[in-house]
């Protein structure tokens, strides 16, 4: 049952802060020491995008450590922030707010995402630090007030959960004039980020890898038969440490799946590691599928498709084919007069023959998850009608 209800910009919630005050130090005392560093600090659930949403069991120590290195690694100083993700989202709760309780600085929250509001807000509140996932600088991007906005008061643009295109990184620095771009890895089960870009990274290194693992845990690329994957060969990036999830909550059999007897956490993520250190995702295992016997790996026909000068963002989904087994389709975010043969066109110059979509949809927008991620599972469905 709920016991109190405060609403921030209402008389209760002076009361509630005075309550805090109230409590006594040795109250308090007690309360830590009955807590130990691998205890459950709270329940984060996965976003469903790829299954059923899971809940994560955030530990103590991995919230701590992912405030710490988020503070230092991918830097915002006391800088103030921008969030609009919402609380079930780990970027929210550990890469954002957790790095501001060990940074120190104030947070802009946004309630619900609108990228009009957003822009505005950024110009009003003179934010700093600009953080979210690629769809919301791509909406925001494209909307009708960006151009006119005054956005020279951001310092920093942090991303992650997916790969920022090229052309939109860089009308968002020309906009700015921001002098530290970072994206990074991670996942719920890792309560954060695991991997970022380096401070100075060019552009080629900010949308097309995730950098360099932060120091503090064990990472492996391995690949499907089980052995270490050499420079350039795509395997499954799994990962170790003191700050990965202590489970699943109520879902032993789920746990048991991801984390192996080791120790070791199975992202799912499919990744290559580079010659020049720098780690570049390739996709999700359960995304990727066989066209004629090949492996085709949704999230390069995407980034190929965002570097078309008419495509806003595109979304790669696998669908059911009576010869190939599965064949691509490609949703775009582009203007209704885009020519479906043109960026058929476009990916030929670009990528194998089996890689290229069978069909190209021409939308508005897409369907979204609440976490900010695209629904895959409504396009597929769409594309297999």
């Amino acid at each position: 049952d709920v016991e109190r209800a405060i609403a921030v910009d209402g008389p209760g919630w002076s009361a509630f802060i005075d309550l805090g005050k109230s409590v006594d130090a040795e109250v308090l005392a007690d309360r830590r020491e009955a807590v130990e560093p691998l205890d459950p600090a709270f329940i984060v659930y996965t976003s469903g995008s790829t299954g059923e949403p899971k809940g994560a069991l955030l530990t103590h120590r991995g919230v701590c450590y992912c405030g710490v290195t988020g503070a230092t690694a991918r830097g915002a100083g006391g800088g103030k922030i921008i969030c609009n993700l919402p609380i079930n989202h780990v970027g929210s709760v550990s890469d954002i707010c957790c790095r501001k309780m060990i940074g120190g600085g104030p947070i802009v929250f946004q309630e619900r995402f609108n990228a009009g509001a957003m822009l505005a807000l950024i110009e009003e509140e003179k934010v700093r630090v600009w953080g979210g996932v690629p769809t919301i600088f791509q909406m925001c991007v494209a909307h009708d007030d960006f151009g006119s906005t005054d956005l020279s008061s951001i310092e920093q643009i942090a991303w992650g959960g997916a790969a920022m295109p090229a052309p939109v990184l860089e009308r968002l620095l020309l906009a700015t004039g921001a002098d530290r771009c970072t994206t990074g890895y991670g996942m719920t089960e890792t309560t954060g980020g695991v991997m970022c870009t380096l401070e100075g990274s060019d552009i080629e290194v900010l949308t097309t890898t995730v950098g360099a693992p932060i120091p503090g845990h064990e990472y492996r690329i391995v690949t499907d038969d089980g052995r270490e994957a050499a420079t350039g060969e795509p395997g499954e990036i799994r990962v170790r440490g003191d700050w990965m999830m202590a489970g699943y909550w109520n879902r032993p059999e789920a746990t048991a799946e991801t984390i192996d007897d080791e120790g070791w956490l199975h992202t799912g993520d499919l990744a290559v590691l580079r010659s020049d250190g720098n780690i570049s995702i390739v996709g999700r295992l359960s995304e990727m599928f066989k066209s004629g016997g090949y492996n085709v790996y949704p999230r390069e026909v995407e980034l190929c498709l965002e570097e078309h000068p008419s495509v806003q963002m595109a979304a790669v989904v696998s669908v059911p084919d009576p010869l190939f087994d599965e064949v691509g389709h490609a949703f775009v975010v582009a203007p209704g007069d885009t020519d479906a043969d043109d960026l058929l066109a476009h990916c030929l110059g670009s990528l194998a023959r089996y890689k290229v979509p069978k069909e190209f949809h021409i939308v508005d927008g897409f369907p979204m998850l609440a976490v900010g991620k695209v629904d895959k599972k409504a396009l597929r469905s769409r594309g297999s009608q």
